[in-house]
């Protein structure tokens, strides 16, 4: 089974299945969401690939017509897919930035962004991320993002909580402003999608 998802400027495939040509139909729908993403955005892209067992991270400054001529975006796409053992689903997020704070030229600005064993997506702008930020001392900001405080929080409630579904309403009850997330754990064999705008889609294959 292939499922798609959107989210304004988030996009992903999350595929349960092992065979040759729903593998190859992952790749396909990855690549043509990759490239309709570019109309949200032309500073930054990333992607994000979680093969059941470990996170692949690849992002740079500039549009998605830029990173679809990366070669290193289509030998971590085949690697993955060619890679993934049988029985364990493969998920694939992406996201093309359009910058409303942090410059595209440090690498940490640009998304996904990582932070304490998670890897967050995000379109919106959280208003009051440095008031939160305040309020957990233990978080190291390595960028500028409102991304960044938004992952780092939840993450830090996941901890404390060891409940997915708690920490998340926790942190969108604490944030001021627009979310969209999808979120990927080093611990957690699960992806995240939370939004406090509606703006969710998904797409299910039979």
């Amino acid at each position: 089974r292939v499922w798609c998802l959107t989210m304004c400027g988030i996009f992903g495939v999350i595929c349960s299945s092992s065979e040759p040509g729903d593998r190859q139909l992952v790749r396909d729908l990855a690549i043509s969401l990759l490239h309709n993403s570019e109309t949200r955005g032309k500073e930054a892209c990333g992607v994000a690939i979680h093969d059941g067992e470990q996170i692949h991270v690849l992002k740079q400054g500039g549009s998605v017509s830029d990173f679809l001529a990366n070669g290193k975006f289509h030998a971590l796409l085949d690697q993955t897919l060619a890679g993934a053992k049988p029985g364990k689903p493969i998920a694939i997020v992406g996201h093309s930035r359009l910058a409303t704070n942090g410059a595209q030229s440090n690498e940490d600005n640009n998304q996904p962004v990582i932070t304490q064993g998670t890897v967050a997506l995000h379109n919106g702008i959280v208003v009051n991320d440095r008031k939160l930020a305040a309020k957990y001392p233990s978080i190291r900001m390595t960028g500028e993002l409102d991304s960044e405080v938004l992952a780092a929080v939840l993450r830090t409630e996941l901890d404390a909580t060891k409940d997915l579904v708690t920490a998340a309403r926790k942190t969108f009850r604490a944030l001021e402003g627009s979310a969209s997330v999808a979120m990927l754990f080093d611990h957690l064999d699960t992806m995240l999608l939370a939004t406090n705008t509606g703006s969710l889609f998904q797409v299910t294959s039979p």
